[in-house]
């Protein structure tokens, strides 16, 4: 699978983890249907969302951020897994509630906390853990 099609099925689990990402509100991206444009649109306010919401939409949503992902996680593996604060994922030890680091280390990028500017060792990590 491609980093790409991996990034997408993270995308889904977080979506149904929480599906506010897709909600056609402030910062949602989207695309008229039948309407060409190289860029989606971006909902910059209340004003827009008056005008648009009785069009054809194809709703984007807004970027999957690290909290969708530890959303999905729980979603997925409830109470196994936690982050550190460097962003290492970390696994319970099995009977206790102590944590140790999960496999190689592969951190989250704080600094752009968007799912598609990941390296692709973190993006198939998050993939095993989801999918």
């Amino acid at each position: 699978m491609t980093k790409q099609q991996k990034s997408e099925v993270i995308r889904a689990a977080c979506v149904k983890a929480n599906p506010e990402i897709v909600e056609l509100k402030f910062g949602c991206a989207y695309r008229v249907k039948n309407k060409p444009s190289p860029l989606p649109y971006v909902v910059n306010g209340e004003a827009i969302l008056q005008t648009i919401k009785n069009l054809d939409l194809q709703i984007i949503g807004r970027p999957v951020r690290l909290a969708d992902v530890l959303l999905a996680i729980n979603e997925k593996k409830k109470d196994w897994y936690a982050f550190d604060c460097a962003g290492y994922l970390l696994i319970r030890e099995f009977g206790t509630s102590a944590f140790e680091l999960a496999g190689e280390p592969s951190p989250w990028n704080l600094r752009s906390d968007d799912l598609t500017l990941q390296s692709d060792d973190t993006i198939n990590f998050l993939y095993e853990l989801v999918k």
